[in-house]
């Protein structure tokens, strides 16, 4: 069974990928808006994600500080964009996402429960070293058996 191997624990292996605050919008005296699905603006080129969410307004009870989906383009007009899977995120907590090797870019769409009226939103894109130790035990076996030849 295959492991992945990194380092999180070294900050100079992650790089700011986006941060932005999320806020509702005042309808009228007792009515706001949602926060709507919004599709972020960056490319994400790592597979691996450290994501943050905030709220100060945000009560014990809450458990849920929305969600991430990775997007790739289907390559079909027709169908646009695919999504892969739907992350939670926990409520004014931090997550580790990784995602399976499927594309080298992908976009982010980031979904807000409705009781939210803000929310910030931090991820931070792994540029550190990554390997897996299959892959690292396939390699030493080929080195050995070209060692016996």
């Amino acid at each position: 069974m295959s492991r992945l191997i990194i380092n999180p624990a070294n900050g100079t292996n992650w790089q700011l990928l986006y941060q932005h605050q999320f806020t509702t919008q005042q309808i009228s005296a007792r009515e706001r808006s949602l926060i709507p699905d919004t599709v972020l603006p960056v490319q994400a080129e790592s597979r691996i994600l450290a994501v943050k969410t905030f709220s100060q307004y945000a009560k014990s009870t809450w458990k849920s500080g929305g969600s991430l989906t990775p997007l790739v383009d289907s390559g079909v007009s027709d169908i646009g964009q695919l999504a892969l899977s739907r992350y939670q995120l926990p409520c004014n907590g931090a997550r580790l996402l990784i995602f399976p090797k499927f594309s080298t870019t992908y976009q982010l769409k980031f979904s807000c429960p409705w009781w939210f009226s803000e929310i910030a939103l931090t991820l931070y894109e792994y540029i550190g070293t990554e390997s897996d130790s299959t892959e690292d035990l396939i390699r030493e076996l080929q080195t050995q058996v070209q060692l016996l030849f």
